[in-house]
């Protein structure tokens, strides 16, 4: 017992080091960012935080202020960022923008250190809501105080122009289709919920065995409550993976094509014949080798109006023909808005084989920021002039504001544009709208071969298990994938390459408890944050008041 109490002291007074207890929260930054960047390294996602969780506890059992604990998440969050967004220096030189490498070195560095920068500002709040709840919660709750926090900053993500959702704890977890199916009743928010509360109570297992040594047996109880969490959440994962038939609605045929043109290459002269051209050629072949009964291109395969150009609206109605499919073709196209203006939009547009077009289209929801408009355009203008060379439009598009479900004849498809498919919120309004399977079009060429692309490809995992819906996907210049109703991807399409996919894919109309409720788990994560931090709020003014009765 002796040896177990040694090396209790050992870890007592490591953690009284200033220098180790900073390297601690570099590595348990590191760590959690790389999670989500190697597959590899998935399962250290449920103990990469137990240093921050540990440290946040330290610092409330010291007294230490709120803005203390702020800091300490900000340094915390800052690496993360740095780490998850390295993929912005895929961007440089940025010679499909036409710009001076000094010119595109200060954009690169701009978007890389101010998107850190401006979530780290956000997801630092985790320390102010862990440490004033944690006031009347104390150890025994503060893994639930922590996972509470943690979930409700990853919604907030989800909000305004500013809240990019791009880096939630449930990306690490795709890799396993049975970690992410309870994903189907509360979301990947739900996911997300299950590492930190698991990293809580390992981090609580740590500080009660460092701290009461052998005198208890009180550290045995979290850890056992962190692994019963794991097997829970994965004996549900088996289990519905056994239950759920992915394959039970109607099958209909598909070809995905990636014809691998990157954005560079779009704004070329006549860059749109080049691509007519090359996905002709690769949608032929695809048809030879297995007819589909729908075709899915690209985001802005076209940079032009596919409806407005005789000559593209040709070539595609012919090959639709030809081909007896339905052609989806990423495009832009127009609209007049209630002033009687013309607006621009990234588009997806549907092809019949009987020659017609839709009249409509699915137009982009949540459009890129500096991409595809410029928020708070006159001041930033002003502050940031150079920024307005990342739109390589000279407007701003415009967002959608539906979800466009189309008949296609084979079943009612959902849209999804690049972007869109990383806010969960849009999928499941397309499913509460009727689809019965979604196609999504995404670019992803801006980075290439980066960690970008495949943390892209895995939020439309995440979306597939959420709603329970097939999703077809498809990449410029990659990842195109298809993925299965229970979140396996069952094709897929390496980045950098050209080719199709052809394959089948399932409807299904069905609801899942998270397309019912939405992210519902919000609600009491925030409820128990107020109750602590309201709690202790109270208890204060109560001793208070009494205080000034004895004294009167």
């Amino acid at each position: 017992m002796k040896i177990r109490s040694g090396f209790a002291e050992n870890l007592t007074k490591l953690g009284k080091s200033r220098l180790f207890a900073a390297l601690l929260i570099v590595l348990s930054a590191s760590l959690t960012a790389l999670t989500l960047i190697f597959d590899v390294l998935a399962g250290l996602a449920f103990v990469s935080m137990v240093p921050l969780v540990i440290a946040l506890i330290k610092r409330c059992d010291a007294g230490k202020k709120l803005r203390s604990l702020y800091g300490l998440s900000f340094l915390w969050s800052m690496i993360f960022y740095i780490i998850i967004y390295h993929w912005f220096w895929y961007l440089w030189p940025m010679e499909f923008l036409g710009v001076e490498r000094p010119m595109a070195l200060v954009i690169t560095l701009v978007c890389w250190i101010g998107l850190s920068t401006l979530q780290a500002f956000g997801t630092a709040f985790i320390g102010l809501l862990f440490g004033a709840a944690y006031k009347k919660g104390g150890l025994k709750f503060a893994p639930l105080i922590f996972a509470c926090a943690w979930t409700i900053l990853e919604y907030m993500q989800s909000l305004t122009w500013a809240g990019v959702p791009w880096a939630r704890l449930a990306l690490s977890q795709t890799v396993f289709p049975a970690a992410v199916q309870s994903a189907s009743l509360l979301g990947s928010l739900f996911i997300g919920f299950i590492i930190a509360l698991v990293n809580g109570f390992f981090a609580v297992t740590t500080v009660c065995f460092v701290k009461r040594e052998n005198a208890s047996r009180a550290w045995i109880r979290p850890l056992a409550l962190a692994l019963a969490i794991i097997v829970l959440n994965l004996g549900y994962g088996f289990i519905a993976l056994g239950v759920h038939n992915e394959k039970s609605g109607e099958a209909i045929k598909i070809n995905v094509v990636q014809g691998n043109i990157g954005s560079g290459d779009k704004w070329e002269d006549s860059s749109d014949t080049t691509s007519i051209r090359v996905y002709e050629t690769l949608t032929r072949q695809a048809h030879t080798k297995s007819p589909a009964d729908i075709v899915l291109w690209p985001e802005t395969v076209l940079v032009c109006s596919a409806k407005e150009s005789l000559y593209f609206r040709n070539k595609i109605t012919a090959l639709a023909k030809e081909t007896d499919s339905v052609i989806f073709v990423g495009a832009f196209d127009y609209s007049e808005n209630s002033d009687g203006e013309t607006e621009a939009h990234n588009a997806l547009i549907a092809f019949y084989p009987d020659g017609s077009i839709e009249e409509s289209s699915y137009k982009k929801r949540h459009l890129v920021p500096f991409g595809e408009y410029m928020p708070m355009r006159n001041i930033l203008e002003k502050i940031m002039p150079f920024m307005t060379e990342l739109n390589m439009l000279s407007d701003d598009l415009a967002p959608g504001t539906s979800a466009e479900i189309i008949e296609t004849g084979h079943g009612k498809a959902g849209r999804l544009i690049c972007f869109d498919s990383i806010y969960p919120l849009l999928m499941r309004d397309s499913v509460r709208s009727g689809a019965e399977f979604v196609l999504l079009s995404t670019n992803d060429s801006w980075y290439r071969d980066s960690a970008s692309a495949y943390q892209h490809n895995a939020h439309a995992v995440l979306r597939a298990v959420e709603n329970r819906r097939y999703i077809a996907r498809a990449a410029s210049t990659g990842i195109s994938s298809v993925i299965s109703s229970d979140g396996k991807v069952t094709d897929a399409l390496p980045p950098l390459s050209d080719g199709y996919i052809c394959t089948e894919i399932h409807k299904n109309s069905g609801r899942t408890l998270y397309s019912v409720l939405g992210d519902i788990i919000v609600i009491p994560c925030v409820a128990a944050i107020a109750f602590f931090v309201l709690k202790d709020l109270f208890e204060k003014k109560k001793f208070t008041q009494e205080n000034t009765e004895e004294s009167d």
